[in-house]
């Protein structure tokens, strides 16, 4: 998916087609949290272009707000949240990372990422409007959709973008176009995000690891994503943690080959947990401690201070919150385990068996009448000779 803003027309006005490649690819390849796992030669491979144009894309858009840098890794601002879509995307479609797109003009190209944005590909989603809209007025008025000063480039690009979209022709006359949806070869699945694949895969390889299947590790991107949306960037860092420990681990082989390796990362996980709840309780008495002392502080921006208090010990409390419920519940499931294997086992005597041994349903000899069954039991084994 590709953030809203990225093919905003507003955003778009002054990018060349290689700039809107940069990210496109981004978008492919981002994490939950914003991480780009690749390198800035990845990046070059995946453009097919040279590493000073990547160097130029990122110092322009780390200004534009759109990626941060930290410690030399890209964390991409403007992506979509997987548990949260308030923000709107767009479909990622092959076609946009293809050569036929690449090779139409910027104007074209940022015409097609326009209906993309107005949401054409949506069934019944229609946009209608004026020819002069796409066009600035005059030098001095810049309102045009496009970056174009006449009717005739305007056309142009109406014409060339039928390669791509459905258009029909619009009840106000030959001055307004209609976009009714793409046309049906590149109207096709999206593409699929492969930057926590990438993620992972970066791991194995730093690992020396190349044990994990596909399941399994599909297994663990989703471990990783519920982690984030539970706890945030600290459920990332339980998951690499507990993920660097399982990788080393001497079995990893056998944990594959049986399956296991998933119930060993949660036990790892859990036992981290536990570990880490004692820091973050801790955490939270400082950070209301700090709340309220910066409170009473009388100086300039102490607001600010206040809300970052504020928003971090809401995430640590959070956080706090999640793990002592999902550790009860586990405790919880562990004790219901534990009952089920401590149920008293019945016992079993080994003279019930024997033929001269009454059952319930025979009748008692009455030779035995009032005698207790310890004293009936031994006389009865009295009467056997074992010479």
């Amino acid at each position: 998916m590709i953030h809203r803003d990225l093919c905003d027309p507003n955003y778009t006005k002054n990018y060349s087609p290689l700039r809107m490649q940069f990210h496109f690819v981004l978008s492919r390849f981002v994490c939950v949290n914003g991480l780009v796992p690749l390198t800035k030669e990845e990046l070059a491979q995946e453009m097919k272009c040279d590493i000073q144009t990547i160097y130029k894309f990122i110092d322009a858009a780390e200004k534009e707000n759109i990626i941060r840098l930290e410690c030399n890794q890209i964390y991409l601002l403007k992506h979509v949240p997987s548990n949260d879509f308030k923000e709107g995307y767009v479909r990622h479609y092959p076609f946009l990372e293809s050569k036929k797109f690449r090779d139409l003009s910027v104007q074209t190209q940022r015409f097609i990422l326009y209906a993309l944005w107005r949401g054409v590909y949506n069934p019944g989603m229609k946009m209608e409007m004026a020819i002069s809209s796409l066009y600035h007025k005059s030098a001095n008025e810049r309102d045009g959709r496009l970056n174009l000063y006449s009717k005739k480039p305007a056309l142009d690009v109406l014409e060339e973008a039928k390669a791509f979209l459905k258009f029909e022709t619009a009840k106000n006359g030959l001055e307004w176009f209609k976009v009714t949806g793409l046309n049906e070869e590149f109207d096709v699945d999206p593409l699929h995000n492969q930057g926590e694949m990438k993620w992972l895969d970066n791991h194995l390889v730093t690992a020396t690891c190349d044990l994990l299947s596909d399941v399994t590790k599909g297994k663990i991107i989703e471990l990783k994503k519920r982690y984030f949306d539970n706890l945030g960037s600290i459920g990332l860092e339980l998951v690499q943690s507990a993920l660097d420990k399982v990788l080393l681990s001497f079995k990893l082989y056998q944990l594959e080959t049986k399956n296991e390796v998933i119930p060993y990362l949660r036990a790892v996980l859990k036992d981290l947990e536990e570990k880490i709840l004692p820091t973050i309780q801790k955490t939270i008495i400082n950070t209301k401690q700090a709340l309220r002392t910066t409170k009473d502080l009388l100086i300039s921006g102490v607001q600010t201070l206040v809300d970052r208090f504020s928003n971090q010990l809401e995430q640590l409390e959070k956080v706090r919150d999640c793990l002592i419920l999902t550790l009860k519940r586990e405790e919880k499931s562990q004790e219901e385990k534990q009952q089920k294997i401590t149920e008293p086992f019945p016992f079993y005597n080994w003279l019930e068996d024997d033929d001269n041994i009454h059952s319930p349903n025979q009748q008692q000899d009455p030779s035995l009448e009032g005698i207790s069954n310890e004293e009936s039991y031994r006389r009865l084994l009295s009467s056997y000779s074992f010479s």
